[in-house]
């Protein structure tokens, strides 16, 4: 799936409905920052992998960033776990 605006109304609604227990989430969906293309700060998903084992829902991802004022860049590789408790999702770990 393509997401050509990460804060379109429909899109969000959607993760809002999944990650409605979550209050740090539901926080940062709404605040939504939509940051330019051509923007000092970048962060760009490389990969995102979903794999689901009965209630329980893991994503995968990997994020590069970019920072072209200070010159810094970073690779961030992390799984999400989640428990899916009709049909929202309750985060139960995190690793990186």
């Amino acid at each position: 799936m393509k997401i050509d605006d990460k804060c379109n109304a429909t899109y969000l609604s959607n993760l809002l409905q999944w990650f409605s227990t979550n209050i740090m989430a539901v926080y940062k969906l709404k605040k939504c920052p939509s940051l330019p293309v051509k923007s000092a700060i970048q962060n760009r998903f490389k990969k995102i992998i979903l794999i689901r084992d009965t209630d329980t829902l893991s994503i995968k991802y990997s994020i590069l960033g970019l920072n072209t004022i200070q010159e810094k860049s970073w690779n961030i590789n992390r799984t999400d776990s989640y428990l899916i408790v009709n049909s929202t999702f309750i985060k139960i770990e995190s690793n990186e």
